[in-house]
């Protein structure tokens, strides 16, 4: 036992829970309510009603020995709670005060018309008969200070001792001690699926002795009318969030929330004619399997397994796992599981754009097979007569050569830029080497035009991720999922192949 507090009434208790509640709210409580059974069931009825508290981890335990088979009809309407108690009589019965008072009086109707029968005349200098009368005759005085045995209460007590009726709580017999015998408590329980049932017998003959219950299921109102329920959500642009107070306007209740879960929520309470309250998630939590937790899920999951909450609205994703433990209206949304990135930026084009649908390898392949044909044509045409040319001018005969290295360079390059020249070569070998070299740049020219539409094309379409596969092979863009969500756990369970 941890804790013991001296309760005044009902509701001293009820507070006291509510601090037992806030410290700790996943762990089972067992509550002893050693007191009156009115104050009793007057504790368990506002720990039923009270929203806040979570029923499913308690368990009372009442020492009074007059529960009541009328607490059915007094907390099943609010609701049930786990609870333990014992009871002396059937159902057919009176109230147990009642009839332990009527027992009580036959027990010393019983010893006293013994003790007369057997001494008729005992009590006749004790009694205030013969006061009333005049005659003389010393009564009882009840406030003697200090308190002295009276001469016959040991008489009295044997007689007492030897009680031996049927009373409306059983058979009525005492021990040498005054202690009760011969008796049966019966030992009572409801759950909070079942209504209050006899679950053992403890007699001071037979000690205890457990019977297979007969529980009787506690009837399903489907009714919806005039009940408020808790409602249990997260919040989540749009679905759920803040709403903004204007100037001077205070916000409670569900006033506070506004977005599409709240007047989804509205609807349905308008349609079924019932009061709700939003009530947020405590640990921000969509719903996951926690171990650490008492019923293995924590979030919106866990609450509806312990009955914080009556129903969630929420942008819950329906999984087969949650599907176990709860129950699922028709979805009012669907979607899958999506990779979302961002948008790649388009970057301007620099200077040298022009370059990418080749390689820089391929690049500067073209500018040595350039610089080589050149010297390789201008190297034909010194040696070959065909590319000389004898001329008269005013400072006599003279021989000049087109092809001189600057006008190689520009021949190679006119043709590399698909354009004309005014010199060709005559020679065959010259030839030949232009030859080659047209048939080159006419290769390269078409690749390069045909590299370039699609690098245009593929460049405005690719996009860095395009699969799961693809995001976790690179190292670059960081991802992740949402904590306790069902895309995470998705992912923890899903097997590679």
């Amino acid at each position: 036992m941890k804790v013991v507090r001296r309760i005044i009434n009902s509701t001293d208790a009820s507070e006291f829970l509510r601090k037992l509640e806030e410290q700790d709210r996943r762990s089972f409580k067992y509550i002893i309510l050693d007191c009156d059974a009115e104050v009793a069931k007057d504790v368990v009825s506002q720990h039923i009603r009270d929203t806040y508290m979570n029923r499913r981890n308690y368990h009372f335990l009442v020492t009074s020995l007059i529960i009541e088979d009328d607490w059915n009809s007094a907390l099943l309407p609010h609701g049930a709670v786990n609870t333990t108690g014992f009871q002396m009589l059937q159902e057919t019965l009176p109230e147990t005060e009642v009839a332990q008072m009527y027992d009580a009086t036959r027990v010393l109707l019983d010893a006293f018309n013994r003790l007369l029968k057997k001494k008729p005349d005992i009590f006749r200098n004790n009694f205030r008969r013969g006061e009333v009368y005049n005659n003389g005759t010393k009564g009882i005085n009840c406030h003697q200070t200090p308190v002295m045995p009276w001469e016959h209460g040991e008489r009295i007590a044997r007689f007492l001792k030897k009680t031996d009726v049927t009373g409306l709580t059983g058979n009525i017999t005492f021990d040498e001690f005054g202690w009760s015998k011969n008796f049966t408590v019966n030992i009572v329980e409801m759950s909070m699926n079942s209504e209050m049932v006899k679950v053992a017998e403890w007699s001071d003959s037979d000690g205890l002795q457990q019977i297979p219950p007969n529980y009787k299921r506690i009837p399903q109102n489907t009714g919806f009318e005039n009940k408020t329920y808790i409602v249990t959500s997260i919040l989540e642009e749009p679905y759920l969030m803040y709403k903004k107070a204007e100037d001077g306007q205070i916000l409670e209740g569900n006033d506070m929330f506004e977005g599409y879960c709240k007047d989804l929520a509205d609807l349905i309470a308008d349609n079924l004619k019932f009061s709700f309250i939003i009530k947020l998630v405590n640990d921000s939590a969509y719903g996951g399997k926690d171990p650490t937790s008492p019923v293995g899920w924590n979030g919106m999951v866990g609450e509806l397994i312990r009955k914080d909450a009556d129903m969630a609205i929420a942008p819950l994703t329906i999984t087969s796992a949650r599907e176990n433990v709860i129950d699922f209206t028709k979805p009012f949304m669907s979607m899958g599981i999506s990779i979302m990135i961002k948008k790649p930026m388009n970057r301007l084009p620099g200077v040298f754009s022009f370059m990418n649908p080749l390689s820089e390898e391929i690049w500067m392949c073209i500018i040595f097979a350039y610089v080589g044909v050149s010297v390789v044509l201008f190297l034909v045409s010194r040696f070959s007569p065909h590319e000389w040319r004898y001329e008269d001018n005013f400072m006599g005969p003279s021989a000049s050569n087109d092809f001189s290295l600057h006008n190689s360079l520009w021949f190679s390059l006119g043709a590399f830029m698909q354009q004309g020249c005014d010199i060709c070569p005559r020679s065959i070998a010259g030839r030949i080497v232009g030859s080659v070299w047209w048939f080159f740049t006419l290769i390269i020219i078409s690749s390069y035009t045909a590299n370039l539409a699609a690098f245009l094309t593929v460049e405005r379409m690719v996009t860095p991720i395009n699969s799961a596969d693809d995001l976790a092979k690179q190292t670059e863009v960081e991802y992740g999922t949402l904590m306790h969500s069902s895309t995470q756990e998705f992912f923890k369970v899903s097997v590679c192949f």
